[in-house]
């Protein structure tokens, strides 16, 4: 029996919901519900207010900076007269003592004095020349430079010594200067002559340089 009531109570709750929805208004969300005979209305206190948008009254105003003009107090400099005293100056003369330098100044006398020194076996000397130096080069050669004072002048000296080479059988080449000449032979040395125009002696108005080799002095300076 509790079994049958059971299943017939599910049933008729079921039926009830159902004819209660019919009795209902229907309500579409346009039209408000109608008011039923003996019902009611209450007006909702809580009206909904439109949002409005109220603009800000308080505009704000872009920041302007002023800048201060600048005042510069002018500058007044006030020079007050310079006084320099010049200090004094003392001057001491020095006195001053100049010695002349002492001038050693050769007399020419009026010949030349032959030097000490060796004269060219191979050749002849010019007649009547004076030996007035004799320079020795140094060990390692055997050439020496021999200078003579002449009586005659340049070229009367230079035509004596290329006749008389020529005729011993020497090889006479002049250089191009005019003034000086080498003199070859197989059998000696070479011999280089140079003469030259002199004032040094009023008497002697040239002068020779024999450029030889001499071969004693090479052998004694290599032997010291």
């Amino acid at each position: 029996m509790r079994k049958h009531l059971s299943g017939l109570i599910s049933p008729l709750l079921l039926f009830v919901f159902i004819l209660g929805t019919l009795a209902l208004p229907a309500c579409d969300g346009q039209n408000p519900p109608t008011t039923q005979p003996g019902q009611t209305t209450t007006t909702n206190p809580f009206t909904p207010v439109e949002k409005t948008t109220t603009t800000n009254p308080f505009t704000p105003i872009q920041k302007t900076t002023t800048t201060s003009p600048t005042t510069t107090a002018p500058t007044t400099t006030t020079a007050g007269p310079t006084t320099t005293t010049p200090p004094p100056t003392t001057t001491a003369t020095t006195p001053t003592t100049t010695t002349p330098p002492v001038t050693t100044t050769a007399v020419q006398s009026d010949e030349p004095v032959e030097v000490i020194g060796q004269d060219p076996d191979s050749i002849p000397l010019y007649p009547g020349s004076i030996r007035i130096a004799y320079i020795t080069m140094c060990a390692c050669t055997p050439t020496v430079t021999t200078w003579y004072a002449s009586p005659d002048d340049q070229q009367t000296v230079l035509d004596y010594y290329v006749n008389i080479l020529e005729d011993k059988g020497w090889e006479v080449k002049m250089e191009p200067t005019g003034d000086a000449l080498w003199a070859f032979k197989d059998t000696e040395d070479d011999v280089f002559i140079n003469v030259l125009e002199s004032e040094t002696w009023l008497e002697y108005p040239a002068e020779i340089n024999i450029f030889w080799y001499n071969w004693d002095h090479f052998e004694e300076a290599g032997s010291n």
